[in-house]
């Protein structure tokens, strides 16, 4: 009787952390876009994660247990959810079909996301980073990255502005390369 009790309680701890892990529609519309993009080249799933609040809290607490773990709790205080993909670029692709700086970027701004940084080469390497604003609050951040073999998509959202103040207190180099970019660069 107590082992079935034990094997509930854990089954419903899992449930509870781990919901929503193994699925991602959010980032589906961008992994959809950059694919039409790069045809006749197919993207392969290779990981695809999401994590909610409650895993990011699970992380958070597991970080408080652990010595010398204390500054990435506080990185992790502000996010709310990670949403994670990483694709295999199969066949080949024209970098300058890619239109990272177009439509996509377009389609994003359309809900609420800024672009930042735009990079491109014709070597068939692109990055673009978006943030998300409400009300003066850094929100969400998304870094789009492709090249010849993988395209990578990540998507935080939270209260971003204590991750960021904690990682630029962390990296002084960091912290003096940003403070010398300004808005007119992007």
């Amino acid at each position: 009787m107590m082992r079935g009790a034990r094997n509930a309680a854990l089954i419903a701890v899992l449930a509870l952390t781990l919901g929503g892990c193994f699925t991602n529609p959010d980032i589906h519309t961008v992994v959809d876009a950059i694919s039409w993009e790069i045809e006749p080249a197919e993207l392969n799933t290779e990981v695809e994660l999401r994590f909610g609040s409650k895993s990011v809290s699970l992380a958070r607490s597991i970080c408080g247990w652990i010595e010398d773990c204390e500054e990435y709790r506080h990185m992790l205080s502000g996010i709310r959810q990670v949403h994670l993909g990483v694709y295999d670029v199969q066949g080949r692709f024209d970098a300058s079909s890619l239109s990272l700086s177009d439509g996509l970027r377009h389609d994003l701004e359309d809900e609420g996301w800024q672009v930042v940084m735009v990079s491109q080469d014709q070597d068939n390497e692109g990055i673009m980073v978006l943030t998300q604003v409400i009300d003066d609050d850094l929100t969400g951040l998304y870094v789009i990255s492709i090249d010849r073999d993988e395209l990578v998509v990540v998507r935080l959202e939270g209260d971003l502005a204590k991750p960021l103040d904690t990682l630029l207190r962390r990296d002084e180099d960091f912290m003096v390369s940003v403070r010398g970019i300004g808005a007119e660069d992007f």
